[in-house]
């Protein structure tokens, strides 16, 4: 088990991370992008998880979305790719395009979305270079599922720790002991889940996957406005494409997760000096620029 506690070391490896911009790119190569998720009362989560992924240097981000969520979202910014549906006839047809895909955020919890979410996880089982992230309301959906996210190791879960508690308690049977360091309940359960990644959200963030974890114990801030986890999302995605392009890690997950807790602490911890107690995820969206900036001059 690491703990990242000396920020200098992971910025140093957030910079070789990031990919090197030159002019013989094509648009998509940085980052293709899709988040499913958005709903008639959620509109901003897969909005935030989106933007996220391009403002940290992402090229394109798709959102598939409720058809109620379509032009709430389509007017939040002319850069996002919306598309009014989520049926899986219609999804799947764009599957080809993505490197990384995120569900979840803003989704719904009925259970007309358990076949989406099957359908989503059977196609990370045929694609190990496909990267998943599951958030926020398809962490709930996932309890119905578990057989089908069983050795999914292309697959990161985003539970906080409530969510985690749930989940834990669900998968195992058996109560979370919430004494202890919450390191040892996630590496249980990512072994449990057959090497499913697992970045628990928390006063310290905790990393798993099989044997393998770290604990992210950097300082952040002590807002907690709504849509930071969204924000998480949407950089863990880019991260993981990343992290994977680059071809010379045995654990790019591990990393793209350690990286992407690191980067949002570090961006909510910048966010809240310069904003205090008012800081909402849009100020944190638009401290995203200054950040990489921050990073690429190293």
């Amino acid at each position: 088990m690491h703990s990242v506690r000396y920020a200098f070391i992971f910025y140093a490896f957030l910079k070789k991370l990031f990919p090197v911009l030159d002019t013989s790119s094509t648009k998509g190569d940085f980052g293709r992008i899709a988040i499913i998720g958005g709903s008639k009362e959620y509109s901003g989560a897969p909005y935030f998880a989106a933007m996220s992924a391009m403002k940290a240097g992402g090229d394109l981000s798709y959102v598939f979305c409720h058809p109620d969520a379509l032009i709430p979202i389509k007017s939040y910014s002319p850069e996002l790719i919306v598309h009014g549906s989520l049926q899986w006839d219609y999804i799947e047809q764009h599957l080809w395009r993505f490197h990384s895909i995120v569900i979840g955020p803003g989704l719904g919890r009925g259970d007309e979305n358990i076949g989406l979410m099957k359908n989503i996880l059977h196609k990370a089982k045929e694609n190990k270079d496909l990267r998943l992230v599951i958030d926020a309301d398809g962490i709930f959906l996932l309890e119905k599922l578990i057989n089908e996210v069983k050795g999914c190791t292309n697959v990161c879960l985003t539970p906080n720790r409530r969510e985690f508690k749930k989940l834990y308690e669900s998968v195992l049977k058996e109560k979370l002991d919430e004494s202890k360091d919450p390191i040892i309940g996630v590496t249980k359960l990512s072994q449990e889940l057959e090497n499913v990644s697992i970045l628990c959200k928390g006063k310290e963030d905790s990393i798993s996957i099989g044997s393998e974890s770290v604990i992210c114990d950097v300082s952040g801030s002590p807002r907690r406005c709504g849509g930071q986890g969204d924000l998480l999302s949407g950089i863990l995605a880019l991260f993981l494409f990343w992290s994977k392009r680059r071809g010379d890690s045995p654990h790019d997950i591990l990393d793209a997760a350690a990286c992407s807790s690191l980067f949002i602490r570090h961006l909510s911890a910048r966010t809240f000096k310069n904003v205090g107690r008012s800081m909402l995820a849009l100020n944190m969206l638009e401290e995203i620029e200054k950040l990489v900036f921050d990073i690429d001059k190293m």
